[in-house]
């Protein structure tokens, strides 16, 4: 089986999740980002804002992984019946030889 050319890999699902969390840091005041001069209500509107970009890389990278999560189990799971078939032709036909002899 193989992969589709736009599936993710590990590594870059790794980048987007830490991305989010630095995004989420910055945001609640890991850094100020010259946001100091904001009124409550601009805070709140940037937050909301913020929080429904938040929301929205996260189904993006939830999509991304249950993909490539499906992906991979198809994989194994061919995998896995290829072997299984294998196995079973073996023992099929040591057993084969244990009657005729």
């Amino acid at each position: 089986m193989h992969e589709q050319q736009n599936s993710p890999s590990r590594d870059q699902l790794v980048k987007e999740a830490q991305r989010l969390a630095e995004g989420v840091y910055n945001y609640v005041g890991g850094e100020s980002g010259g946001e100091g001069g904001m009124t409550w209500e601009e805070k709140k509107r940037m937050m909301a804002e913020r929080w429904r970009e938040a929301q929205q890389r996260s189904r993006e990278v939830g999509r991304k992984v249950d993909s490539y999560a499906h992906e991979n189990v198809w994989a194994s799971v061919g995998i896995a019946v290829a072997l299984g078939a294998l196995v079973g032709m073996v023992i099929g036909k040591g057993s084969s030889r244990r009657d005729r002899g």
